[in-house]
């Protein structure tokens, strides 16, 4: 923990704009905890970072930590009493990436008027790109990157100028026909925001980890000229449990690892090749003693971080859960990941066993995915999901219906849903079943009441009550002419 006398903080900035209570606030939100020390009439502030922030263990890292986060600018006398390069950075930005970036069309002028504004000074190479090389003054410690620079002339520009009209834009925003890289990526950059740590184990195993995970001894290849047999795993976890025993041994709790690897199987006298995802969790999800705001990671936890994922594509509600029989997962915290009627994977607790042999004591959580399967579905299928939009977001507000009607007591849901969709009926943007009902009456006659929730919206305007109505009404008449529905 590092102390500081308050006043003496005060004097290492231009202008300190906040209150006490305010700082310590704003540090505490940002990941800096700070608490109040009064010895002798004289107020210290008390600073514990978390313990993932190495770089923060010096009165002078502080420092400039909280000058980051308050955009508060240091003095120099600071800056040279630190042994702080004084050299200036230059930092190379064009404007293909900050209209890329913003979503804005700024001209090359405007761009120049912005960086005036800042006080920077920069030389221009006039080319295809229009290439700007500015030079960042040593005390501006904030900026190193030219991500950082672009946020700088965002503030500047006012974020109130920049129009939300790119960003919703069917064309620019969504791309459901992006290559299978762009997909990972979107993946990864959620699981890297979410503070996850990508590893990279070997693909390779020991024949006691195969029969340890596995009960097909048939479908595996191996190294013919390996010293002691090796072969390719068809599963990704058990690599990372070594790697949390690691960690866990080396009091590193709380962790959370994710991999993108390939596994290879046998299938049909052929090598079949499929990229997997492996997410691995034991400990804390937020771990804020201060607040005494304290979640473990559990079987529900795992399961809603999946569908958030698969709500990227908005396919949270295309899935399903079924049972399965992996002896190495909890009896009854296992699941296979079906996308309609494909399996992409699975999740589940570790089981104790499992965990002994690993000299693991806390809970392990492990989810593996299909992205050979995932991605492919969402090229095949996307549009099929949003019916007649392509867009994830619109400004306009959605309307949810709930109808219900009597079928057959052997209809099948999947055949219905599918029937609507295939009408790509105007405005109907998603239907999914929301209630099964019986009552004696319809045992007797062999029926059942089905209610479906209707999502319903315009992406351009927002609907009149004779627009929602026609939609109900073609769903109805459909349901009727297809399969002999009935209103209750």
């Amino acid at each position: 923990m590092i102390t500081i006398l308050w006043k003496k903080l005060k004097n290492y900035f231009y202008e300190l704009n906040f209150s006490l209570e305010n700082l310590i606030t704003k540090l505490d939100d940002n990941g800096l905890e700070t608490k109040i020390i009064k010895k002798n009439e004289e107020i210290f502030l008390e600073f514990n970072p978390l313990p993932n922030r190495e770089d923060l263990f010096s009165k002078e890292e502080i420092i400039r930590e909280i000058s980051i986060i308050t955009e508060c600018s240091l003095k120099k006398s600071f800056l040279f009493n630190n042994n702080f390069s004084k050299e200036e950075k230059i930092i190379e930005i064009d404007q293909n990436f900050i209209n890329k970036k913003l979503g804005e069309k700024l001209n090359h002028n405007l761009i120049k008027k912005t960086l005036k504004k800042m006080n920077f000074s920069f030389t221009e190479e006039i080319n295809n790109q229009k290439k700007f090389f500015v030079k960042i003054p040593y005390y501006r410690i904030d900026i190193n990157k030219k991500i950082d620079l672009l946020e700088e002339i965002a503030k500047v520009y006012g974020y109130e100028n920049i129009g939300n009209k790119n960003f919703f834009n069917e064309n620019n925003f969504v791309d459901i026909n992006n290559n299978y890289e762009d997909k990972k990526r979107k993946i990864e950059d959620y699981l890297i925001n979410w503070g996850f740590q990508e590893l990279i184990t070997y693909s390779l195993i020991s024949s006691e980890i195969k029969k340890k995970f596995s009960k097909d001894d048939n479908n595996f290849y191996y190294l013919i000229n390996s010293k002691n047999k090796k072969y390719f795993r068809h599963i990704i976890f058990p690599s990372h449990l070594d790697v949390i025993y690691r960690n866990i041994s080396h009091k590193n709790n709380n962790l959370f690892f994710f991999e993108i690897a390939n596994v290879y199987k046998k299938k049909k006298n052929n090598i079949f090749e499929e990229e997997i995802l492996t997410l691995s969790f034991t400990g804390k999800i937020f771990n804020q003693y201060l607040h005494n705001n304290d979640s473990f990671v559990d079987f529900y936890w795992v399961k809603g971080f999946l569908e958030n994922i698969l709500d990227l594509w908005n396919l949270e509600n295309e899935i399903f859960f079924s049972n399965n029989d992996f002896h190495f997962l909890s009896f009854f915290q296992r699941a296979d990941i079906n996308l309609r009627e494909k399996k992409i994977g699975f999740l589940g607790k570790i089981d104790s066993k499992i965990l002994k042999d690993y000299n693991l004591t806390e809970p392990v959580f492990i989810l593996e995915l299909s992205f050979t399967k995932l991605f492919s579905f969402i090229d095949k299928n996307l549009k099929i999901c949003y019916s007649n939009n392509n867009n994830f977001f619109s400004n306009y507000p959605i309307s949810e219906k709930d109808i219900s009607l009597i079928f057959s007591e052997d209809i099948d849901y999947k055949t219905i849903i599918k029937k609507i969709e295939q009408k790509n009926i105007l405005f109907l943007k998603k239907i999914e079943i929301f209630d099964i009902y019986r009552n004696e009456e319809m045992i007797i006659k062999e029926e059942k009441s089905v209610t479906f929730r209707l999502i319903i919206q315009n992406f351009k305007k927002t609907l009149e009550n004779k627009e929602i109505e026609k939609v109900i009404f073609n769903v109805i008449e459909l349901l009727e002419k297809e399969f002999n529905a009935k209103k209750n």
